[in-house]
């Protein structure tokens, strides 16, 4: 079992210590740049109530969240800690 304990310090916040495999890695990338990867999420807004405040009505306002360069589990994980 290959052991790295390269793991970024953003990943050890989010409780991630260590990462294991049982195989080698092939040291390929998914992307070479940030701009290789582009995702855009479509809501249809006929479908659901939205506000950008939440209230008792609204419990989970909307939010537009651009990023680069990192994925939606960091990106949340950096927003919380300015709220806490």
């Amino acid at each position: 079992m290959t052991i790295s304990t390269l793991v970024p310090g953003i990943d050890k916040l989010a409780g991630i210590m260590c990462y294991c495999t049982k195989v080698h890695g092939i040291e390929g990338t998914i992307k070479s740049k940030p701009e290789d990867f582009k995702v855009e999420e479509i809501i249809n807004e006929s479908n659901v109530d939205l506000s950008l405040i939440k209230t008792d009505y609204y419990k989970f306002p909307l939010f537009l969240l651009e990023k680069s360069n990192i994925d939606s589990n960091h990106a949340i994980f950096e927003i919380q800690k300015n709220y806490d």
